[in-house]
């Protein structure tokens, strides 16, 4: 467990898989340990042959036309909300999902997280109202639209794990207790869901698919049998990345069904240990943290580039950790340590490492609200919507969204910040492969093919 002062207040980061960090002013400070976890899957809607869903809204609100640059905080803290988190967006960035901490309702007990739904107009909504001896949890996830929300439940029992997946019909994936698991990544189409699960021989990276029947296993690194996590799956669930222990050390992944786990490598320098965190939607670009002789840096990996150092925000240590990723690779948002300490970023190839603070405050037509953005966790798939954790104004861990327009080149088609013959051989590649879907539509055709010549023979300005 690490304490550590930012702007003359104390936070405590609790270093383990079952504790949750809650920020609070002065000296004070309290890390909440959670009990019994279970990976679980919420659906939005009930289906025709009936069974028990989590329903978050019978029907969820889009952008409500929300337009330009804007800030808001999700949730609102006070007597029945204590802080909240903010951990993913949908790709369609309607949607956002994550944790909000709330009073114990036992006298004397712990507070607890529970996960929460939340749009620009529906505002917040708390999930698992609906699953018996289920205490609380939080949503790690969500596909496009906010139709599947994957995540952790939290049981009232202080011991014992338990994987459980709620589907429109049964309950899958169900072990033993004394069984630790994890759903950590929905595809956007929500077909696939990924994570991890550990039994008595160790912890190992998951696939669930074949309309949530079909669980796979996803092997191991070369010398690291035993361990492995699932992180992040592309958009239609047919690349996954992650970590798992190799002969060298703690190594980022990625697997497909066609080469199973490879290994990324890491960074020069430093002891031999990264990890993937996210993958764009094709499966191309993937971002983590890697160890460098200065720490730990942030880094995006293609096959064409390898594992390449994204840099760090002036001040602090150095020490900087990519957490999303844009559908076409270009943009990385995570966190980076400064003078100030945890700070969240943005990056992309044109103008490298950014303070999301800063880019809000020279776009927004009011003056940026007195909030530290500790970490931007997750982005929108066209990269305009980006969600992460702060401490607000009073002081307390709140979530928060931004909006920022983009405007991409789509002629910068390998996201190097210029338009040449690159881009031209990247995207010729990727077309005959099938993973060069350029309008977005799910498909790689004849559409994707002029939309590319038209915009690279416009050139970018």
């Amino acid at each position: 467990m690490q304490q550590y002062t930012q702007h003359n207040k104390k936070f405590i980061l609790a270093a383990c898989g079952s504790c949750i960090a809650l920020a609070a002013t002065g000296a004070q400070a309290q890390s909440i340990r959670l009990a019994s976890v279970h990976a679980v899957r919420f659906v939005s809607a009930h289906n025709e042959q009936g069974g028990l869903l989590v329903t978050p809204s019978p029907d969820l609100p889009e952008s409500c036309g929300l337009t330009g640059t804007w800030f808001e905080a999700v949730g609102s803290i006070g007597s029945n909300i204590l802080a909240t988190g903010a951990r993913a967006v949908s790709p369609d960035g309607n949607v956002v999902v994550g944790w909000m901490m709330s009073p114990s309702q036992v006298p004397g007990g712990e507070p607890m997280s529970h996960p929460f739904i939340w749009t620009p107009c529906g505002g917040m909504q708390e999930m698992l109202e609906e699953i018996p001896g289920v205490a609380g949890g939080s949503a790690i996830s969500v596909s496009t639209g906010g139709q599947v929300v994957v995540g952790i439940t939290f049981g009232q029992s202080p011991i014992g794990y338990k994987q459980l997946s709620r589907t429109t019909t049964d309950v899958v994936l169900d072990m033993d207790s004394g069984f630790a698991t994890s759903a950590t990544s929905v595809s956007a189409d929500g077909t696939v869901m990924v994570g991890s699960a550990s039994d008595l021989l160790g912890r190992q990276a998951y696939i669930h698919t074949s309309g949530w029947q079909g669980v796979v296993a996803l092997g191991d690194l070369l010398g690291g049998a035993g361990w492995s996590d699932a992180y992040a799956v592309s958009a239609h669930g047919d690349a996954v990345a992650g970590q798992a222990l190799s002969s060298q050390g703690p190594q980022a992944f990625v697997w497909t069904p066609q080469e199973g786990m490879v290994g990324l490598g890491d960074l020069p320098g430093g002891a031999f240990e990264s990890s993937a965190s996210a993958i764009s939607a094709n499966g191309s670009a993937i971002v983590g943290v890697g160890q460098t002789a200065s720490g730990g840096r942030a880094f995006r990996w293609t096959a064409q580039s390898g594992m390449v150092a994204l840099g760090d925000l002036a001040g602090g240590d150095q020490a900087s950790e990519a957490l999303a990723i844009s559908g076409n690779g270009a943009i990385v948002v995570g966190r980076s340590m400064t003078a100030a300490g945890f700070e969240a970023f943005i990056w992309d190839a044109t103008r490298g490492m950014q303070r999301v603070e800063d880019v809000l405050a020279s776009t927004l037509a009011y003056d940026f609200p007195d909030w530290i953005l500790t970490a931007a966790n997750g982005i929108s798939s066209d990269g305009s919507v980006i969600v992460g954790t702060g401490i607000n104004p009073d002081g307390f861990a709140q979530g928060w969204v931004a909006h920022i327009p983009v405007t991409h080149c789509e002629a910068d088609y390998n996201n190097d910040g210029a338009s040449n013959t690159g881009d031209y051989f990247a995207f010729l590649r990727d077309f005959f492969t099938g993973t060069a879907d350029i309008n977005g539509d799910g498909e790689t055709d004849s559409q994707d093919f002029f939309a590319f010549f038209t915009a690279f023979f416009t050139g970018c300005e």
